[in-house]
């Protein structure tokens, strides 16, 4: 239906009219708000991407090592790390001393006085929530014991020791050296410890240093794997003699006495942000 010409200009008029009032109704609404709220969507700057960042750090793990370490944050929420650690002689000591299992099989006062460390390593990666952090990590512990390999017998296997004995008797007439090398020379076993460990922790950020950071992590290790090994023993008969009758021995008492166990940790470190 055409309308006259006269309503087509009220018509328009109306709805001009009309658009002009949305307007100042829009524009008057706008003034209302807060100055902050008003130019928010002009001087809200545009999300800034996530940059890697690499951080170095150093800590204590209680009740085991000092670790030092590198970790790469390639996203906001997640992160891998490296370390290597020195097992701490003192934290092993106070360990066998208070969580030593019931059987006393083992003379542990003579572990205590013989254990020797070396560097251990690790890896593993991290989830960030915030300043709050989850983490799951491998690491593999080295501890040396010092002994005559009759003495070690005698520490880690008692029971075993007049069979040993025996052996060594019998061979000592084809092995002449069998006997001195079994009362006499040192033999050091070194005993390696693959542990998986589980923490949450929180971290902390120092405002006058905005790079440096200090976290607190606790967590539960679990001893997954253990086996014994000795390094560089000549000539070849008293290298087979040790890991055919020695080591069996002291690797199966420790496994007996610490594997598929867990044990509670405590972290706490120090890390710079290089970048």
């Amino acid at each position: 239906m055409n309308l006259p010409p006269g309503q087509t200009g009220i018509i328009g008029w109306f709805l001009n009219l009309m658009t002009r009032i949305l307007s100042v109704i829009c524009f008057l609404t706008w003034l209302a708000q807060p100055a902050s709220a008003q130019f928010d969507s002009i001087s809200r700057p545009a999300p800034v991407p996530f940059r890697a960042t690499y951080q170095i750090y150093a800590g204590t793990q209680l009740p085991f090592q000092h670790v030092a370490g590198v970790e790469v944050r390639p996203i906001r929420q997640f992160s891998v790390f490296g370390q290597v650690g020195f097992p701490s002689v003192p934290y092993t000591k106070w360990m066998l001393t208070h969580f030593s299992p019931e059987n006393r099989d083992i003379d542990y006062k003579y572990v205590r006085d013989n254990l020797q460390s070396s560097i251990s390593y690790g890896v593993g990666g991290r989830l960030h929530l915030g300043k709050w952090r989850v983490s799951g990590w491998w690491q593999r512990l080295n501890y040396k014991v010092d002994g005559t390999p009759k003495r070690l017998v005698e520490a880690f296997a008692p029971d075993q020791a007049r069979t040993i004995e025996n052996i060594t008797s019998a061979l000592r007439p084809i092995l002449p050296g069998i006997v001195d090398f079994y009362e006499n020379q040192d033999l050091t076993p070194t005993g390696h410890f693959s542990q998986v460990g589980l923490s949450a922790g929180r971290t902390f950020y120092i405002p006058q240093v905005p790079r440096l950071s200090i976290s607190t992590d606790l967590g539960v290790l679990y001893s997954a794997r253990i086996n014994t090994k000795v390094d560089r023993l000549e000539p070849a008969f008293l290298r087979e003699f040790a890991e055919t009758n020695i080591l069996p021995l002291i690797d199966e008492e420790i496994k007996k006495q610490f594997e598929s166990r867990f044990i509670p940790t405590l972290s706490i470190s120090v890390a710079y942000q290089i970048r």
